[in-house]
């Protein structure tokens, strides 16, 4: 079972960072909506089941994607830990008409957005890819209106506003054991690749120092 779950990033007018310290502002409310929201899929996901989150919006930086994906990965991993999660990041992951998904669920209110699935299936068809069941999904959540907007548009025109994703570095390494891949791994690997604009390199431990680990 592969899900879709699109979701909007939270404003970038207001720092995560600064969004956390005023808790009315429209990125918190953004930010906490989509938390809650993967708490319940990964809930609801059955064992092995491969949750793809496509943050649409634009871009952000480093610094405030790393905040982002370790709150969105903690979410999921703490209330089921075997459902493989993968986020989906801005600027440098595949759209909705090009992810590998059996159904979508949606956030969006069910009776008023059923042509925006019936476009967005459209777009995927003539991508070559099959449509999408959709099923409505945590509409009772707490987005404020200009998201949905913006989610909106993300999939009936398949552009997210989204500008090519700046890479801090060319290259970066990293290297572990990797025994039993968890959301921790996945962050870390995740981070080490939105460090490299030109390729990066995961080296696994052998077998010697598995051995040795307790």
């Amino acid at each position: 079972q592969r899900i879709l779950l699109p979701l909007c990033v939270p404003d970038l007018d207001v720092a995560l960072t600064e969004a956390h310290r005023d808790a009315s502002s429209a990125s918190h409310r953004v930010h906490v909506a989509n938390t809650r929201v993967i708490e319940r899929a990964a809930r609801a996901c059955a064992a092995g089941a491969v949750l793809l989150v496509r943050l649409c919006g634009e871009n952000r930086s480093f610094d405030e994607l790393q905040s982002t994906l370790a709150d969105y990965y903690g979410a999921s991993y703490c209330v089921n830990y075997r459902v493989d999660i993968r986020i989906l990041v801005p600027g440098m992951s595949p759209h909705v008409d090009h992810v590998d998904a059996h159904e979508v669920w949606s956030v969006l209110p069910e009776a008023a957005d059923a042509d925006v699935f019936t476009r967005m299936n459209a777009l995927r068809v003539s991508a070559g890819k099959d449509a999408l069941k959709v099923v409505p999904f945590a509409n009772d959540e707490d987005f404020p209106p200009a998201a949905l907007d913006r989610l909106r548009e993300a999939l009936v025109t398949g552009s997210t506003g989204e500008k090519p994703y700046s890479y801090p570095y060319r290259y970066s390494v990293v290297g572990g054991t990797f025994d039993r891949l968890h959301p921790g791994h996945k962050l870390l690997l995740t981070d080490t690749a939105l460090e490299a604009s030109v390729s990066f390199v995961w080296g696994v431990s052998e077998v010697e120092l598995l051995t040795r680990k307790q």
